[in-house]
């Protein structure tokens, strides 16, 4: 496994919001939050959120798994922060290598996974995928959007286990789901409805120390904040 280099912290370039908009217009293949203002102003309250509960603090080390068009790295190129991206389309990484050029802090990689709906060519199989990074590592690891798509639960567990690998004692994971209840069961890759049992099993290695939604409406995916235990 070809670890990634860490790289610096945050630089002192400034792009302002009317100019990160003209860079999102630029994307043309993978943008997967609408208009770019959608893009633009969401990552900023996701982000805002993820401070306010404790994922994400200044000088972390955080890997964003399946970062797709960079959008949470937008407001933390600014940041004090250290930022690795893991994407599976192509398309989003080219994009992201321009668009955060400026900012050596962020870096974004390809992680050619397979998955039948995000890159049915891929040619890692996501059941035994060891993402590049080393053990003890890192300060959070965000897992937003992810799960969704997965379709089975050993792929789940395999992602859980690499991040509780790379995550130093103490850190953090955000990852979300769709649960049943409320939701029909669905092994889809386009919308994974697992359990909400099942989802509880796959957690018990960590302190769960936070959980939010789930439910029908804008709030229908169950985010839980995870803790690797120091011991």
């Amino acid at each position: 496994m070809e670890l990634v280099e860490e790289g610096n912290m945050a630089t002192p370039q400034h792009r302002s919001r009317e100019e990160w908009l003209e860079v999102l217009r630029g994307m043309t293949e993978g943008h997967l939050f609408g208009q770019p203002e959608k893009t633009y102003d969401s990552a900023a309250a996701v982000v805002k959120y993820y401070f306010e509960i404790g994922l994400l603090h200044d000088c972390d080390f955080i890997v964003d798994i399946g970062s797709g068009n960079g959008r949470l790295a937008i407001p933390l190129a600014e940041r004090d922060v250290r930022y690795l991206g893991l994407e599976p389309k192509q398309a989003c990484v080219d994009f992201c290598c321009r668009a955060f050029e400026p900012w050596p802090h962020i870096q974004i990689k390809y992680l050619d996974l397979w998955n039948p709906h995000y890159n049915p060519s891929g040619k890692i199989d996501p059941n035994k995928v060891s993402f590049p990074v080393a053990d003890n590592s890192v300060d959070a690891v965000i897992l937003h959007s992810v799960f969704t798509h997965l379709g089975r639960l050993e792929t789940c567990e395999r992602y859980l286990l690499e991040t509780r690998r790379m995550l130093k004692p103490g850190g953090k994971c955000l990852c979300s789901w769709f649960r049943s209840p409320p939701h029909k069961l669905s092994d889809a890759a386009a919308r994974t409805v697992f359990r909400e049992s099942d989802i509880i099993e796959l957690i018990k290695p960590f302190k769960a120390i936070y959980t939010r939604g789930g439910y029908s409406g804008p709030n229908d995916q169950w985010d839980t904040l995870l803790e690797k235990p120091a011991g």
